[in-house]
């Protein structure tokens, strides 16, 4: 089956998207793989990332603007920063319950549609992953979801860990009303490339 990967995530507002974007600015001296604009590569909070067929989207958009007319605008609460080393860095949020019904629901909600793949990603991987991952690969293809689930906004990939990189860090407050969810297509590095459709939640 043919089929293109794309994530359900929260769309953060104008401002914290901005703040995103100058965080991916400043790692980029750090030599990184991408660099945050808001145009082609887009700040997010991923949902559930999962491949779809391109005769699936339809029905996948009425399932999401269903979820977004039942469920209420929340606040998520920035957490800490991440790594202390590492090459993923990005600011995590608070895991509370709105925003784990509200994963966990996107998921229950949408992964029927889910397009059969070759699971080439993981299975190199696979004596390294977890009982937990490899459970939630065999339910949704997602090794992160459920109690593995961690928000979070990703400001780049470093090519190599860098040491004491969050020293770098200005404090900023990433804490914002999530208002919005969208479809995206996924790029490289699972990174947010094109805005498939954008639903306001007005539960």
């Amino acid at each position: 089956m043919d089929y293109k990967r794309y994530a359900i995530v929260i769309i953060p507002p104008s401002g914290v998207i901005k703040l995103a974007i100058e965080m991916s600015q400043a790692l980029r001296k750090f030599d990184t793989f991408f660099v945050l604009d808001g145009k082609t590569l887009h700040p997010h909070i991923s949902l559930y990332r999962v491949p779809f067929g391109e005769q699936t989207l339809e029905s996948v958009i009425k399932v999401l603007e269903k979820i977004a007319a039942d469920t209420q605008p929340f606040p998520l609460r920035q957490d800490t920063y991440y790594p202390d080393q590492g090459v993923w860095v990005g600011v995590r949020y608070v895991a509370d319950k709105a925003i784990l019904d509200l994963h966990t629901g996107v998921i229950e909600a949408t992964k029927s549609y889910r397009a059969q793949q070759d699971d080439v990603r993981y299975a190199a991987r696979w004596p390294e992953l977890s009982h937990g991952q490899r459970k939630n690969i065999e339910d949704c293809g997602w090794s992160d979801a459920f109690t593995l689930f961690s928000p979070h906004i990703s400001f780049t990939k470093l090519k190599q860990p860098v040491e004491n990189v969050l020293a770098h860090f200005p404090q900023r407050d990433f804490s914002f009303l999530a208002e919005h969810i969208g479809l995206y297509e996924l790029g490289k590095d699972a990174t947010c490339i094109r805005l498939v459709a954008d639903f306001k939640l007005s539960g």
